[in-house]
């Protein structure tokens, strides 16, 4: 009987990981192999992309030096491959609580860094939310995000305020890169209740990030409440895990280059 029981959990684990693309329980992989975040200098602090060494400076890198972002700064822990993606995957699938602890507090520490050297001494972060179909459909019943924004709070110290909520839309990583936009146009609201306090800064937090287009569309939502879009973009900092769809340096095309890709697409009234 007990043979039996074992054959079924390893059958059922193997179904779950041809499926899924990640073995669960990843985060105990990081720890076991000392993972550790990207270097500050191997990603643009404006953009969020991958630069070399001296290539990026307060106002940016060269690719994003002239766009207008709908954000001040942006913060990652790198790019979405190797470990780092199948403990996402992990945490986002399989309930991963190990891999949520570990992303989280680092992702925590990366914020407060980033909060001390902007110079914020008051500061919210807002996850960006799951809808309950897919919480529970898709994610075993657990908000991934909301797990990584307890443990970026406690490393970090900054409270949390589950400021949005989202209507189901098809997953933006099932949608081709030229729909992105659409997809999540208008899918983010305010909560009932819910009030964007007067000069915080504003860290909205997801797990990854590939077009951009989930974090400019909760942008919107939390600017709308506000009355002031454009002064609202030098508030906020966005927080991801990890970065999608780069190219290796020495290729075409950079994170910036997809979010002129999305800047035809995406207009900003007047302030």
């Amino acid at each position: 009987m007990r043979e039996r029981a074992s054959l079924a959990v390893r059958t059922w684990r193997s179904i779950e990981v041809e499926l899924l693309g990640a073995a669960p329980r990843a985060g105990r992989s990081l720890i076991e192999e000392n993972w550790r975040p990207d270097a500050a200098t191997a990603y643009c602090h404006r953009c969020g992309g991958s630069v070399g060494v001296g290539e990026a400076a307060a106002s940016g890198c060269s690719a994003c030096r002239e766009l207008s972002l709908p954000w001040s700064s942006a913060v990652r822990l790198g790019r979405y491959e190797g470990g780092l993606k199948d403990a996402v995957r992990s945490l986002k699938f399989h309930s991963d609580r190990h891999a949520g602890r570990v992303l989280g507090r680092a992702l925590g520490s990366r914020i407060r860094v980033t909060l001390e050297r902007r110079g914020d001494p008051r500061a919210i972060l807002v996850p960006v939310p799951t809808t309950e179909y897919r919480r529970l459909w898709r994610n075993r019943g657990v908000d991934h995000t909301l797990q990584l924004v307890r443990h970026a709070s406690a490393a970090s110290g900054v409270p949390i305020a589950r400021l949005l909520s989202r209507r189901h839309r098809p997953p933006q990583s099932e949608t081709p890169p030229s729909k992105r936009v659409e997809n999540v146009r208008r899918a983010f609201f305010l909560r009932s209740g819910a009030v964007v306090p007067s000069g915080v800064t504003v860290v909205l937090i997801d797990d990854v990030r590939t077009s951009g287009a989930t974090l400019r569309a909760c942008y919107r939502a939390i600017s709308m409440e506000t009355g002031r879009r454009r002064e609202m973009a030098s508030r906020i900092v966005v927080a991801t895990v990890a970065v999608a769809g780069e190219r290796r340096r020495g290729d075409s095309t950079t994170v910036a280059e997809q979010e002129i890709a999305d800047q035809d697409e995406f207009s900003y009234p007047a302030a």
